[in-house]
């Protein structure tokens, strides 16, 4: 697994399916890293998202079964240099 550096906690590189739900409605897509603090989630479809909005972040397991669910705030919206797509930074928050 790939790291990113330069960040208050060190971002692990995966690739996840997962989806979003927010006040719009679900975006299916992947979580492309990940770190205690967040992560970088790329839409299947980039709409119905703005800089700050609260959402559910539920991440499918590798093996079908689980799924992972995080509250988080959307930090930042556009291309990743990292992953050379667009998408959206998450901060997880308190739920």
């Amino acid at each position: 697994m790939m790291q990113v550096t330069h960040r208050r906690f060190q971002r692990r590189i995966v690739e996840w399916p997962a989806s979003c739900r927010t006040e719009y409605g679900d975006l299916p897509g992947r979580v492309l890293d990940y770190s205690w603090g967040g992560a970088f989630f790329k839409p299947t479809e980039a709409d119905g998202v703005n800089t700050g909005d609260r959402l559910e972040l539920s991440i499918e397991s590798s093996t079908g079964g689980r799924l992972l669910e995080f509250a988080a705030r959307v930090v930042w919206i556009g291309p990743s240099q990292t992953h050379g797509c667009n998408g959206f930074g998450l901060e997880f928050v308190p739920s």
